[in-house]
């Protein structure tokens, strides 16, 4: 998962300030590593790993600046992570180009066999997409070959020899784009709530298949592929940030929804804690359906993240497990907990490792009972668009077909788990069947190519 940026200033005032911005307020998409593409008489690329405030300050020590250019915050899905697999990737053979992409193309390893000519540096999705399309000699007739050749997700912001930018999001609109234009100045952002930033009030979601080319002359619009649409649900009950929209609907209305669906239904007597930040506004809306008091008595500390956890792929002997970071994140407040029944209120329980450890540490330190409530109902498959749970068999709900609630909770030791009905999911996202649910259903908008076969077999 990654966050896409792009500036196109035709007043030739510079980019900087807003990639930066537009980088810092998308962190929560991953920041990892972060990237640059400036232009000025060329391209010129600036990354490293690192959060954009680290890697802002390398682009001012080396001085690159430009009236448009590029940004992405990368969370490393497919590749490993570190330098040669951040972004941009900048392709000099056949046209040259940057390429930033935010998804996963499921069907990657297939493609770089299928073209050896194209000499892929690296184990990257982004970099065999960026290969085929500069092979092509333009960049529209390099989208429309990746259309007929890639399975997944790939939204993309590609800028060109020539100082054009093209941003595209891909025929399933898996994943958010947005484009903003005021005055002589256009952007393009993973989310509309980073346009909040640049207290910027002109904001518009790019079709399914739409692509926008920008540069002198102008935006040119074009379609490539056809509008199958398949919003990723996880998009608005995780990953965006609370403000950003989803059919016009801010997400924290929506999560606040889904809580209270599930709060009408309560039939425990307790307090409501949610597991913050991702938690905040399911437990908001379930105090307020169920009448019970709502209080923070886990505090998140923002220093890390446990269900994007790029250090398990770093190869770091001394890197935290999943349980010792789940502990650091989320600390008991024991004056808040002691002697009562605690209903937790959370997004989502992928693997149950943060969930047991939540569990274990609220018992120790002086909780009555434990229950957990859920935005989500169980996710018992794997992604292959571009979400960090690709592989089945690490899913808690995986292995079971029936009593799930009750399995799930005797395995992170609750005394019970409650889960959001797909049905009532489906309604407080307005869904139209235009929604991807293949996590929770096993029923995907695309083929699953067999080196994604991880994500449906146990």
């Amino acid at each position: 998962m990654c966050s896409l940026g792009a500036v196109y200033n035709w007043d030739g005032s510079s980019s900087l300030k807003s990639l930066y911005v537009l980088a810092s307020a998308q962190q929560n998409r991953g920041n990892e590593s972060t990237g640059f593409g400036l232009y000025s008489d060329g391209i010129k690329i600036v990354k490293e790993m690192g959060r954009p405030d680290e890697v802002f300050k390398r682009v001012l020590e080396i001085g690159v600046n430009g009236d448009r250019g590029t940004s992405q915050t990368r969370y490393s899905t497919r590749g490993r992570s570190d330098i040669r697999h951040s972004q941009p990737f900048f392709i000099n053979e056949g046209i040259g180009l940057v390429i930033n992409h935010n998804g996963t193309i499921a069907n990657a390893d297939e493609l770089r066999k299928k073209h050896p000519e194209l000499k892929c540096k690296t184990r990257s999705d982004t970099e065999i997409a960026g290969r085929i399309i500069s092979s092509e000699g333009d960049v529209l007739d390099g989208l429309e070959r990746l259309y007929e050749e890639a399975i997944g997700s790939y939204n993309l912001v590609i800028m060109d020899e020539c100082g054009d930018i093209y941003s595209y999001r891909d025929e399933r609109g898996f994943h958010p784009l947005w484009w903003s234009l005021e005055n002589d100045s256009f952007l393009v952002m993973s989310e509309d709530m980073a346009a909040n930033a640049l207290l910027r009030k002109s904001r518009e979601e790019f079709k399914p298949a739409e692509l926008l080319k920008v540069g002198e002359n102008g935006i040119e619009s074009y379609e490539i592929g056809s509008q199958d649409l398949a919003e990723c649900f996880f998009e608005v009950n995780y990953f965006q940030l609370p403000g950003s929209t989803h059919r016009g609907k801010e997400n924290m209305e929506r999560r606040m929804d889904i809580g209270r669906v599930l709060g009408e239904e309560e039939k425990i007597d307790g307090i409501v804690v949610p597991v913050l930040d991702s938690g905040k506004y399911y437990a908001e809306g379930f105090a307020e359906a169920s009448g019970l008091e709502y209080i923070e008595a886990l505090h998140r500390n923002r220093d890390y993240r446990v269900y994007m956890d790029a250090y398990e792929r770093s190869g770091d002997k001394y890197k935290l497990s999943r349980e010792e970071k789940a502990a650091l994140k989320h600390i008991t407040i024991p004056s808040k907990i002691k002697g009562k029944k605690v209903i937790l209120l959370d997004d989502s329980i992928v693997r149950g490792s943060t969930s047991r450890v939540i569990t274990k540490n609220l018992r120790k330190l002086g909780a009555e009972e434990v229950h957990w409530r859920i935005g989500s109902p169980p996710i018992r498959y794997g992604c292959i668009y571009g979400l960090d749970h690709s592989v089945r068999k690490k899913l808690v709900a995986a292995p079971f077909e029936k009593d799930i609630e009750e399995e799930v909770a005797r395995i992170i030791g609750a005394d019970s788990v409650r889960y959001i009905s797909i049905d009532d999911l489906k309604k407080c996202l307005d869904c139209r069947g235009d929604h991807c649910y293949a996590c929770l259903t096993g029923e995907y908008p695309t083929e699953v190519p067999e080196e994604m076969r991880s994500a449906i077999e146990i």
